[in-house]
């Protein structure tokens, strides 16, 4: 999956001689996420197993929890029930997932009492709509000035050229396409950056150390 959505890394980061390692090389600790027999897993249960360990606890359920929580719903995922899981993670990988229909079992355990063409809808991710909120006209004015060229000369933590260039991009990016998905996860993960160095690091004096200088 990174290596998919991954766009030019070594160029982004390798601002004032930062080493980027490359996306297919593990970072220290990655293997302590594995189960210790992962070798001998399906590879549906190996990735499977490592979403659980990485993705689902900090990304998916915090987004999930901030979302509800700004709207003062306490939200609850009963499918992450503890007994569930255990059931489900024992099954065979052929009930897991058939062919490239996903979520086979439980499709075929409530079709009997959901309409069809929920029963057979295509998932959906769970994405915001980041280049309108940040990256289209009327985006909010800290934006401009975190991903200005002047801001990011002082960080130095990305190419002001290249994220020039997405931002030009990201405007005219086909709806639906993975084009428009990797400069969205990567413009924004620009802009988080951009303002944590701001922060915690240009506003107290530390950005120096940062730079690599």
């Amino acid at each position: 999956m990174w290596t998919t959505v991954g766009l030019d890394r070594s160029r982004l980061l390798g601002m004032n001689r930062h080493t980027v390692r490359p996306v297919d090389e593990p970072p220290s600790g990655f293997f302590d996420l594995l189960p210790p027999d992962y070798e001998r897993l399906h590879p549906l249960d190996a990735g499977i197993a490592l979403e659980q360990a990485t993705r689902l606890p900090s990304w998916i359920l915090l987004i999930g929890d901030r979302a509800s929580m700004s709207a003062g719903v306490e939200a609850r995922v009963p499918f992450l029930d503890h007994r569930i899981v255990d059931y489900v993670t024992a099954l065979p990988p052929s009930l897991k997932m058939s062919g490239f229909r996903e979520k086979a079992l439980l499709r075929d355990s409530v079709r009997e009492w959901i309409p069809r063409e929920i029963a057979r809808r295509q998932k959906r991710p769970f994405f915001t709509p980041i280049r309108e909120w940040f990256f289209l006209g009327g985006a909010p004015e800290f934006v401009q000035d975190h991903l200005s060229k002047e801001s990011l000369e002082r960080s130095g933590l990305f190419d002001p050229q290249l994220v020039e260039d997405y931002l030009r991009q990201i405007a005219v990016a086909p709806e639906h396409h993975l084009v428009r998905n990797q400069l969205e996860w990567t413009l924004v993960l620009v802009l988080g950056m951009q303002v944590l160095w701001r922060q915690f690091a240009e506003y107290r004096g530390l950005g120096q150390g940062l730079r690599g200088d």
